[in-house]
C-alpha cells in the first residue's frame, strides 16, 4: 500500500500538539520532506546506524521541536505513537533505518524503521519495530510490536 508520510496536527477531531505522524493511502505524492540527522561520526546515511528524523516543518501553533520521538516505546497507543516534539540526540528521538526482511515485491529495495532508545543511551535493551496503528481510520506510525512498515526511498528529479 502506498501513501505518504506526514504529519497531522488533528487526533479524534481535535487539534494536537506535538503533531503526530501518518501515512495517507489517500495522498499519492512521494512521501513527506524529512531530514534524516545522522548521530555520530556519520557521513552518509547506512542501515543499521542511529539518526534522528526531523520533520522540518510545519510550525505555526505548535512551536515546539519538530523531530520525531516516541516518548514511551513500551506503552501502548497512543503512548507509543511517534509524534514531533523530541531533541537532537536524545534516547527518545533514537532511530534506525534496517533493511525489510522479507519485501512484498522482490523487485523493490525495501525498508523499515526501528526506535533504538538504548543505542543513543537510556531505556530497554532493545529496539522496537515501528509499524502502523489504526486509530478510527488515520493510518498512524507507532511502536505496536506488529508487522514493521516497510517503505522505499525514490531518488528526486532534478
Amino acid at each position: 500500500m502506498g501513501g505518504r508520510i506526514k504529519l497531522t496536527d488533528t487526533m479524534n477531531n481535535k487539534k494536537i500538539c506535538p503533531f503526530n505522524v501518518v501515512q495517507d493511502p489517500a495522498d499519492v505524492n512521494l512521501g513527506g520532506q524529512f531530514m534524516f540527522t545522522l548521530i555520530g561520526k556519520q557521513k552518509y546515511l547506512l542501515t543499521s546506524r542511529n539518526l534522528a528524523i526531523d520533520s522540518g516543518y510545519p510550525k505555526g501553533a505548535c512551536e515546539g521541536s519538530t523531530f520525531w520521538t516516541i516518548p514511551d516505546a513500551e506503552a501502548k497507543p497512543p503512548s507509543n505513537l511517534i509524534t514531533t516534539g523530541g531533541g537532537f540526540e536524545e534516547a527518545v528521538t533514537c532511530f534506525r533505518i534496517q533493511e525489510y526482511p522479507k519485501p512484498t515485491s522482490p523487485k523493490v529495495h525495501s525498508y523499515m524503521l526501528q526506535h533504538c532508545p538504548s543505542f543513543c543511551g537510556a531505556g530497554p535493551g532493545t529496539c522496537f519495530n515501528v509499524s502502523i496503528y489504526l486509530d478510527k481510520g488515520v493510518r498512524r506510525l507507532a511502536a505496536t510490536g506488529d508487522t514493521p512498515f516497510e517503505f522505499v526511498f525514490h531518488k528526486l528529479s532534478k
